[in-house]
């Protein structure tokens, strides 16, 4: 595909957009879009697999974590097939979901991700839940 890589790896890409508005008006005009299930990904699940046995081969303990999403985001018409390949798939592994989250609008850069102040608030608040939380640990 047309990936377009940062010049450093690692580095991060600042947010600073809020594209929500204009992503639920293009949705309101294209409503096929809103009910159309995706493709889920053997080979992400697969490459999921492989990063958490690595990982747990080194000793390390694996939580997935499911970060907020704007409550109008079209891929949680999957979420029946997400819940069931969680539990199929990685029971033993604690998941903490965040996925309803409370941000503002202005949070999200679009209907998937975090701009830079929701980013900010989010991780805030998760590095003091980590801390409060010490059996996580």
């Amino acid at each position: 595909g047309d990936y377009y890589f940062m010049d450093e790896m690692g580095a991060y890409k600042k947010l600073t957009v809020c594209k929500v508005d204009s992503i639920l008006e293009a949705k309101k005009k294209n409503d096929a879009v809103n009910k159309t299930n995706r493709q889920l990904s053997a080979t992400n699940i697969t490459y999921l697999k492989k990063v958490i046995d690595y990982c747990e081969s080194n000793d390390k303990n694996v939580f997935l974590v499911r970060s907020p999403q704007y409550d109008k985001f079209t891929g949680i018409i999957n979420e029946l097939a997400f819940d069931s390949i969680r539990k199929k798939e990685f029971a033993s592994i604690p998941f903490l979901d965040f996925n309803k989250f409370e941000l503002n609008k202005e949070d999200y850069a679009d209907l998937e991700h975090l701009n830079f102040k929701g980013a900010s608030k989010f991780s805030k608040w998760f590095d003091n839940y980590f801390k409060n939380n010490l059996s996580l640990k």
